[in-house]
């Protein structure tokens, strides 16, 4: 009697074991999917940040060669004919590769043009442009420069110093 009535037990608990298991498999496929998706969102935002942090390096890069350019301002290299504002940031890769001065290769390719804007026996104004063409795209920067002729100490004394040096940084 004991084993059949162990028996009429055992079919008694499989039906809420199988349910069990159902419910425990069904628990463990959403936390996988929730893991999933945890993960894949992750990764997105692992991508901003790489690329935030790229665009920020190539910025910082930017303003270092800038810098660099603005030492030399007055020497006639890289100088090339007034154009609008937006014609050479639009310029293609090639383009900059072909006609434009290197200034950097590393870590990314940094191309510039110098035009002379306005020029009087005092003051020279310059548009300077300079591109860095990374792996995701082409990045530029543009300023004018206002260059006092220190050989004439006229020059000096009429132009205040406040007004010489960068003017504006415009981002693209």
């Amino acid at each position: 009697m004991s084993s059949h009535s162990n028996g009429s037990l055992l079919l008694m608990y499989r039906p809420q074991k199988a349910f069990v298991l159902v419910v425990v498999m069904c628990l463990l496929m959403t936390m996988t999917l929730l893991s999933m998706a945890s993960f894949e969102y992750s990764q997105l935002q692992l991508k901003m940040a790489q690329a935030y942090l790229q665009k920020n390096e190539i910025h910082s890069e930017l303003l270092f060669q800038l810098k660099k350019i603005e030492k030399q301002l007055d020497d006639k290299q890289c100088l090339f004919d007034r154009a609008f504002a937006t014609t050479y940031p639009t310029e293609s890769i090639d383009w900059w590769r072909e006609h434009g001065c290197m200034i950097s290769a590393v870590p990314f390719r940094i191309y510039y043009v110098k035009e002379q804007l306005e020029t009087d026996v005092c003051i020279r104004i310059y548009r300077l442009t300079l591109v860095a063409i990374a792996n995701s795209g082409k990045f530029f920067l543009q300023t004018h420069e206002v260059s006092i002729n220190q050989e004439i100490k006229e020059c000096i004394y009429t132009v205040q110093s406040k007004h010489k040096g960068r003017q504006g940084i415009r981002w693209g």
